[in-house]
């Protein structure tokens, strides 16, 4: 246990030092799609493991997972960067989620005080509540991993719940950024659309559970 233990911290440390040089080179205050595009590019054949290493390592510098969906779509084209977004959507998914039970219950209540409600609704509906949270693409994708960590959810319905609620946003924004040399082609206005729609769905979707229920 105690192995295992080491080894992760060692893990952490290293991703730590090479986020540090891939972010620091890339200048966090200027990062843009564009500039992570010209980077990645830069390291040719490996450019999808390099933009997988980078997603990964996102969480630990709080880079914006959107930011690296529209690079993905710019780089790779819309059906290569959604794989490759998703995939490192859940990269960077288990590494937020790790680090916060590594810190513990404990650590989060001294920052944030109680969180009972939040604790309850990830125990009780934690697929759905992980999975309704990850469509809203205006929500940090951190924070989300971050507190479901903290919380007793468990790894089951987080994992399960972040890919499916990834997979939608990760289509559209890497159709946006694919899109991004034309703004006024209907792919374009199609994406934004998207966009707009994933930003409303929890609200649809919790409008026409209750239109349901009442009709049984």
């Amino acid at each position: 246990m105690v192995i295992k233990k080491n080894l992760s911290i060692i893990l952490l440390l290293i991703l730590l030092a090479l986020g540090a040089c891939i972010f620091l080179f890339l200048d966090l205050r200027q990062l843009s799609p564009e500039s992570i595009r010209y980077f990645v590019l830069s390291f040719g054949v490996w450019a999808p493991i390099l933009y997988l290493l980078m997603h990964v390592m996102r969480p630990l510098f709080l880079v914006p997972a959107v930011v690296l969906a529209v690079a993905s779509g710019i780089t790779f084209g819309p059906w290569w960067g959604t794989i490759l977004d998703v995939i490192g959507s859940l990269g960077g998914a288990m590494v937020a989620f790790t680090l916060a039970r590594w810190l513990g219950k404990e650590t989060v209540s001294r920052w944030l005080g109680s969180y009972a409600r939040w604790e309850k609704w990830m125990v009780d509906e934690g697929f759905r509540t992980i999975f309704l949270l990850r469509l809203i693409p205006i929500l940090p994708f951190d924070a989300v991993s971050y507190g479901a960590g903290f919380s007793r959810t468990g790894a089951r319905d987080y994992y399960l719940g972040t890919l499916i609620g990834v997979l939608p946003g990760a289509f559209v924004f890497n159709y946006l950024g694919y899109s991004l040399h034309d703004l006024f082609s209907p792919v374009f206005f199609a994406s934004l659309g998207g966009a707009l729609l994933l930003a409303i769905s929890p609200w649809l979707f919790r409008r026409f559970s209750r239109s349901f229920v009442k009709q049984k």
